[in-house]
């Protein structure tokens, strides 16, 4: 089940994720702030319903390049409650700050999220399956993340790698508005 974790964890709203999640981001805090660092986390679990209406958003005002930057609803990691976006100072706590990736925030989760079972989703690739993100880190437990980080791949290529099931649909431009894109 999903848990609320606001009043555990620092974060910019109410936020669901869950229980495994929310105890290892809690570590995860401890240890960033025994080194200097302050963490948030801006986003967590999403229902369908809301992830419909991101992916509508975006579609409209981005076109095409929407299937590279928010996945369709049924296809968002936040739909299992184990993603969530981070923040920090560096950034003024922005939500999905680009910036995010050259901040002291994000260069300690670089070296040290994987210790606590999160890894970053989407990694700087040519031909990835989104564009990066370095603020959204999924929780998949600490022995698959320190394998992933040892062999300096994503969750998304681990899993295409081990032929499991697909991460994201097969959409094309003149997909974008078609109704089984948004189900």
């Amino acid at each position: 089940g999903l848990v609320e974790i606001s009043k555990r964890l620092k974060t910019l709203k109410s936020i669901c994720v869950t229980e495994d999640t929310a105890a290892a981001l809690g570590h995860m805090f401890e240890a960033a702030k025994k080194d200097g660092i302050t963490l948030a986390v801006t986003s967590g679990y999403r229902s369908p319903e809301a992830q419909k209406t991101l992916f509508l958003y975006w579609q409209r005002i981005e076109g095409v390049q929407a299937l590279k930057e928010v996945a369709p609803p049924g296809f968002s990691e936040h739909q299992t409650g184990t993603a969530v976006d981070l923040t920090g100072p560096s950034t003024g706590y922005s939500s999905v700050a680009d910036d995010f990736g050259n901040t002291p925030e994000w260069r300690w989760l670089a070296k040290n999220a994987y210790t606590y079972g999160f890894v970053q989703s989407y990694l700087d690739r040519v031909g990835g399956e989104y564009v990066v993100e370095p603020w959204h880190y999924r929780y998949i437990g600490p022995a698959l993340a320190v394998t992933l980080y040892s062999l300096g791949i994503s969750y998304n290529e681990y899993i295409q790698q081990q032929n499991l099931l697909p991460i994201a649909p097969q959409v094309g431009a003149a997909d974008i508005s078609a109704p089984h894109v948004v189900v």
